[in-house]
């Protein structure tokens, strides 16, 4: 009966690998043989890294959408600033005091002849 490493060890040709004529052996089933331990070792490592490319990847689009959203109140801010300096404007115009006099002509009004102080010489 063979026994079960050496039907693992396969003879290699004469002339391969600088062999130079010998028949060397070699244990192939070690080679094939990858200790758990060791697989297990870069484990964490595998984890840590797809965890740190996930938080990468969710920080990068949160800052995208930060960017998305500044835009966008950037667009509002100056879309009110310009609604303030209309509603100025037209306010001023409002209170122009020729326009108000134009106005008040137009409606009839006239300047008082006399002007009466209330207040004044009473206790």
């Amino acid at each position: 009966m063979i026994a079960p490493l050496a039907r693992l060890q396969r003879p290699l040709l004469a002339g391969s690998a600088g062999g130079g004529g010998r028949v060397a052996r070699r244990d192939f089933a070690a080679r094939r043989r990858a200790p758990a331990s060791r697989l297990l070792a870069w484990l964490p490592l595998l984890a840590a890294l797809l965890l740190a490319a996930l938080l990468l990847a969710w920080v990068r689009l949160a800052i995208l959408r930060t960017r998305y959203q500044l835009a966008e109140v950037v667009a509002a801010e100056t879309q009110l600033l310009a609604r303030d300096h209309e509603a100025t404007l037209t306010l001023q115009r409002l209170r122009d005091p020729r326009r108000l006099e134009r106005l008040a002509e137009q409606q009839g009004f006239v300047p008082p002849r006399r002007r009466i102080v209330l207040g004044e010489g009473r206790p």
